[in-house]
């Protein structure tokens, strides 16, 4: 790349508005554009307050002339340059700049869905600033009633605080119970977790739940599932086996198939054989049941079972099959034989 051999040699600068990643750590603001200086560092406090006061007095310019105002292409342009140089500050963590410099961005085409998106998302959203999202969804709708984004983020907000308002309520009762919160209750408030971006508060809670969800097989199937979901595969595997072994005519097919996954990601081979072999003996056509069948074969040392299965999963859905071979580099291996010339 041509930055690695001459950064020490010549400056680079970018007017990107959405930059690339690997920029992050050398860029800084630089008037209209982003300088990549030839090394990482921090953004200093004299650079961060001269490009904030350049883009009040730029901003104020632009806003002041009449021809600006009717320049939409030239709106759409400034527009991304700051909120561009607001996405540096937003990875720096410098949320009272990036606030400002997205307003600016906003002030300056107030229609873009880029500045008024990343400004709700990088923003308002992460510190829960409800009032002023609303105001800016309506703001954009004035200004914008053909953008249909806007209700599908105020549907998005009204689920979320719904969630928070849920959680709040859940923890106060268990607070009030003295840690007595019943099944279904502590399952709510793991989802909820889980909904949130809360893994860690999701696990703790589902396996609360399973430690007293002992009787009820669907509360405790849903806490297997979220630990699962929550990349506990050791502990889903191990609890699914249990449930299996007590519970296993409540397991209809499409759950059949889902512990077998879940025992498949848990290394533990011969459940997961027995469950998607009782599977297929009623959904044969189940190409991707087969695929993970033709692993778990495989790693019970079954060579020719696992090709069969590779086969019956090319039977039910070629195409299909095709593609996950192309994608998994364990299926290619598996299935390597069977595409040799004879």
């Amino acid at each position: 790349m041509m930055f690695d051999h001459e950064r020490l040699r010549h400056s680079f600068y970018v007017e990107e508005s959405y930059v690339i990643p690997w920029m992050y750590p050398y860029l800084t603001p630089h008037g209209l554009i982003m300088k990549i200086e030839p090394e990482q560092g921090k953004l200093s406090d004299a650079i961060v307050k001269n490009d904030m006061d350049f883009w009040d007095w730029y901003t104020r310019r632009l806003l002041h002339d009449k021809t600006f105002r009717r320049d939409f292409p030239a709106q759409k342009s400034f527009s991304k340059l700051r909120a561009a140089i607001a996405g540096l500050y937003s990875h720096s963590f410098r949320w009272r700049e990036t606030a400002q410099a997205y307003r600016e961005s906003v002030l300056i085409y107030p229609p873009s869905p880029e500045a008024t998106f990343r400004y709700l998302q990088e923003v308002l959203l992460p510190h829960r600033k409800w009032n002023e999202m609303e105001d800016l969804l309506d703001y954009t709708d004035r200004v914008d009633p053909n953008n249909g984004r806007t209700a599908g983020f105020r549907d998005y907000v009204t689920r979320l605080r719904s969630m928070m308002s849920d959680v709040q309520r859940l923890q106060d009762r268990d607070r009030q119970l003295k840690g007595q919160l019943p099944p279904q209750d502590l399952i709510q408030l793991a989802s909820c977790y889980y909904a949130l971006g809360q893994k860690d508060g999701a696990v703790r809670t589902a396996r609360r739940t399973v430690a007293v969800a002992t009787n009820d097989f669907q509360t405790l199937w849903t806490a297997i599932r979220l630990l699962s979901q929550c990349d506990q595969h050791a502990d889903a595997g191990r609890l699914t086996q249990a449930l299996l072994q007590k519970n296993s005519a409540l397991f209809q097919p499409p759950m059949r198939r889902e512990a077998a996954a879940m025992l498949l990601e848990a290394n533990l081979f011969q459940d997961a054989d027995r469950e998607l072999n009782a599977y297929l003996k009623t959904n044969p056509k189940d190409a991707q049941a087969w695929l993970q069948q033709a692993i778990v074969k495989d790693a019970l040392g079954q060579v020719r079972e696992s090709q069969q299965a590779v086969i019956e999963a090319y039977k039910a859905d070629a195409n299909g099959t095709l593609e996950k071979l192309r994608a998994n580099e364990h299926l290619q291996r598996i299935s390597a034989p069977l595409f040799r010339r004879k």
